[in-house]
């Protein structure tokens, strides 16, 4: 009777747990996949599904293999067809397509594919007859979501797919490995095309009568694009040009040049913007580096001159022999060059700019009684004339900029002309006007002044320099949720949080790559936007306050306007009465996503502590943001010499000097730059450890007399950086 009682009660348990079981979706793991039909389509998915990679043996197959779950298909050919899965315009998951042989456990790679139409997937293979094939689709990484797929089937034409092929076959439909790609197959050539796999007898090689084998190295930034190098010889025939360089990218090229020649390097900005955003070129022969450039920040064009033996290099200055000051060692001009004009009816007058500190920030501007700018410069380190005008009779006005708004700092502008010189300066500010004469008399500074700032309400464009009258108005309330502590004007927009519970929130936002394309919406039960925001720029933060109220229920809209993308890992929080009511972000995989929240759990997730475990529990928390506090074990006594001020719970580790009979020692280690490399041991004459240590931290220990040695070890094999440091005392 015991034992038909004890079995009863363990079919009852076995029956429980058979009804407790989880009913996982078909198509789950590889022994449960879905059969597939030609021509059909099927859905599916991936949501709280377990990844069976390990079980499965699914691998690695032309793509890696996705830690989210999977749904699996099966498929047995029919007359060798191709077969075609897609899930392109089907889903915004982004998803991977693997196509196995053979069994459970026991998988053969056949095609994989990721990424074949933006962030979904195709894969093609020729299926052999009666063969069985399993299909597993995931997403990319830890991505889950739901998909669709098709299935279609066609004929098996091999042949060479490839456009760039010399054999490439129109008619193809899959790959054979046929193609050939005709060039150069010789490696010491200098054409050498390392995808030729035929020889078209085109190779070109560097053994001339004094020829030089050269390497040119060029590496590109944010607007490889618009790169543009260009390098000619003596004559003006180019031995190397460049083509579509792409962004963020490094070429090597194998260049020939010549013994004795002196050749040119073009740099330029296709684009006609400034510079090659770091990007530059080099070039290496005989194990020496003859060039090394790039684009200026400034510049859209530039020129250098280099040979590959010295023959010649780049000296640049002024090339125009009608310049005062040319120079006839110069080879490459670098627009320093100051010509007299010629002067019938006028006076000649000589700028000079007298340098102090700071003259970058300087600028000025030379403007006839109508106006007329007849001379502009920009400060320089240099006492010397920077510039000649022929000026006619009349009253001329000096006005002078200063872009940081503190003055010329000791820097000032020399007008010379008619027997005489006057000197101008601005001793504070951002600008300041002066005047002088060409045979005239009575001259005074012809300029407007006004508001300079075109944020200003009364921004004046034809004002030369500010006299402080910019008016911006706005809030200047800092009570209200719009105030605007740039204001110097109210203009009765206040705004106010003033209604029954009404609480003022702090909105905060921050982009990353595509701040551009993101937008923000928060709307009230009623449909009433409370906030919108789009626009905010790459790598932005947004502050701002809202108004909330209890009982409301908001939505926040989260949008990229470009697609399915996501924000970037940007994000948004909302806090109000010193708590976090929501943090969020647009998925990766997302054009468009909303979420509920309020401000008393009316709806939407209640942010805080989800850990029982943790000090600070929150028991109404739904989502945990991140803040669970955890008892920290430590010395909790303020006498003792390790006290630990953060400890919540004593673990009896507690030092005193005074409870030492013997010698109490202190080690204190301050290691170099990399302390997580750092640790030592302290060993007693009997080999047992009776300190240690890593990082920044300081061990304690009552020692009796005798020997100890001091083990100390790096990780990374390099010592302690120099600084690095144990002190034993």
């Amino acid at each position: 009777m015991k034992s038909k009682i004890t079995l009863s009660l363990v079919a009852l348990v076995l029956g429980f747990a058979r009804l407790n079981a989880q009913i996982l979706p078909e198509g789950t793991t590889c022994g449960d996949a879905i059969a597939l039909v030609c021509g059909t389509s099927v859905s599916g998915s991936t949501l709280n599904v377990l990844n069976d990679n390990t079980t499965s043996g699914a691998g690695q197959c032309v793509t890696s293999v996705g830690s989210g779950g999977q749904i699996w298909f099966s498929y047995t050919g029919i007359s060798d067809e191709l077969v075609t899965l897609s899930t392109c315009g089907t889903t915004n998951m982004d998803t991977k397509i693997h196509v196995y042989s053979g069994a459970c456990g026991a998988l053969t790679c056949v095609t994989g594919n990721d990424d074949a139409c933006s962030m979904q997937s195709s894969a093609s293979f020729v299926a052999v007859t009666g063969t069985d094939y399993l299909i597993r689709v995931g997403g990319f990484g830890s991505i889950s979501g739901t998909f669709g797929m098709s299935v279609s089937c066609g004929s098996n034409t091999g042949g060479c797919t490839d456009p760039n092929a010399s054999n490439y076959n129109a008619e193809a439909t899959f790959n054979d490995g046929s193609c050939e790609y005709l060039g150069c197959t010789d490696p010491d050539a200098l054409n050498y095309d390392a995808f030729a796999t035929i020889d078209d007898g085109s190779c070109d090689y560097c053994n001339g009568e004094g020829s030089i084998s050269a390497q040119l190295y060029v590496c590109t930034f944010a607007n490889g694009a618009d790169v543009s190098l260009t390098i000619a010889d003596e004559t003006g025939v180019a031995v190397w040009q460049s083509g579509t360089l792409g962004n963020n990218v490094i070429e090597y090229y194998d260049i020939c040049l010549q013994e004795g020649v002196c050749y040119t390097a073009v740099m330029s900005n296709l684009a006609n913007q400034t510079g090659w955003s770091n990007g530059y070129f080099w070039i290496n022969t005989g194990g020496n580096q003859v060039i090394n450039e790039s684009l200026n920040v400034d510049a859209t064009a530039e020129s250098v001159i280099f040979s590959a033996d010295g023959t010649c290099s780049t000296i640049f200055g002024c090339t125009n022999p009608e310049a005062i000051n040319y120079d006839e060692a110069a080879n490459t001009d670098d627009g320093s060059c100051v010509v007299i004009p010629a002067c019938e009816g006028g006076s000649i007058y000589t700028f000079s700019f007298v340098s102090g500190a700071f003259p970058s920030e300087c600028s000025f501007s030379i403007v006839d009684a109508n106006g007329a700018i007849v001379y502009s410069g920009l400060g320089l380190y240099t006492d010397t004339p920077i510039g000649y005008a022929c000026l006619e009779d009349g009253c001329y006005t000096v006005i002078m900029l200063d872009s940081f708004g503190d003055g010329w700092n000791g820097c000032y502008l020399e007008v010379s002309g008619g027997g005489s010189m006057t000197q101008f300066t601005i001793d504070t500010g951002d600008a300041g006007a002066g005047a002088f004469a060409v045979n005239a008399e009575g001259c005074e500074p012809n300029v407007t002044t006004g508001c300079t700032n075109p944020n200003a309400d009364n921004y004046d464009p034809t004002a030369v320099y500010s006299d402080n009258s910019c008016i911006f108005s706005g809030c200047m309330d800092s009570a209200a949720i719009n105030y605007d502590p740039y204001a110097n004007e109210d203009d009765g927009s206040c705004e106010y949080c003033n209604g029954p519970g009404s609480v003022i929130s702090a909105l905060y936002l921050c982009t990353f790559s595509n701040g551009d394309q993101v937008e923000l919406e928060i709307v009230d039960d009623q449909g009433n936007v409370i906030y919108y925001g789009n626009n905010f720029g790459n790598v932005a933060i947004m502050n701002t306050q809202i108004c909330l109220l209890p009982g409301v229920c908001y939505t926040a809209n989260m949008i990229n306007n470009t697609g399915a993308f996501g924000w970037y890992n940007g994000y948004f929080w909302i806090n109000a009465n010193g708590t976090q009511i929501i943090n969020d972000g647009l998925d990766a995989n997302a054009q468009y996503q909303s979420v509920q929240f309020s401000i008393d759990g009316t709806c939407g997730p209640i942010y805080g502590c989800t850990d029982p475990n943790a000090i600070n529990y929150n028991e109404e928390a739904t989502s945990d943001n991140g803040s669970c506090l955890y008892p920290v074990a430590g010395c909790t006594d303020p006498n003792a010499i390790n006290y630990n001020p953060a400890a919540t719970e004593d673990d009896g580790s507690c030092i005193s000097d005074e409870d030492c009979e013997s010698t109490f020692v202190v080690f204190e280690l301050n290691p170099g730059t990399f302390a997580n490399e750092s640790s030592y041991d302290v060993v007693d004459a009997n080999g047992q450890i009776v300190a240690s240590g890593a990082g920044y931290s300081t061990a304690y220990a009552c020692l009796p007399d005798g020997c100890y040695t001091v083990n100390m070890y790096d990780t990374f094999g390099d010592g302690w950086d120099g600084s690095g440091y144990l002190t034993v005392y």
